[in-house]
């Protein structure tokens, strides 16, 4: 498993550490997130984990691996190298959902996490 280094100091807006922090997701997150978020068979929020109405993309891509058989990811936020990954996406969508709106933050993730899946997968 390949981890990604993000490097926030040339980010000046939201958004764009929103995609930095998508981008630096590991690859295993990454792929639940991005078929969870596309799928719409999830209500997604910002703010929490989850709730009793809704789940935030990490937990989504948790219970898609769960819908895939696959159990959930282990505790990532504790885990090296996942813990510091994880952390910084969820603190940049809620931040981007709370300035831009929900929709804005989704569809960010989206389209930052296709383009990332489509250009591994042609190399």
């Amino acid at each position: 498993m390949t981890v990604r280094k993000v490097d926030f100091i040339e980010v000046d807006s939201i958004e764009e550490r929103l995609a930095a922090a998508a981008r630096g997701l590991p690859n295993q997150l990454a792929v639940a997130m991005y078929e969870a978020l596309r799928g719409g068979r999830y209500r997604i929020a910002a703010g929490s984990y989850d709730s009793e109405s809704a789940l935030c993309p990490i937990a989504a891509a948790d219970a898609q691996t769960e819908a895939w058989g696959k159990g959930r990811f282990p505790g990532w936020s504790e885990d090296k190298p996942f813990g510091g990954t994880v952390l910084r996406f969820a603190v940049c969508f809620d931040l981007c959902a709370q300035v831009r709106g929900l929709s804005a933050a989704l569809g960010l993730v989206r389209t930052t996490l296709e383009s990332r899946l489509r250009g591994s997968a042609e190399t």
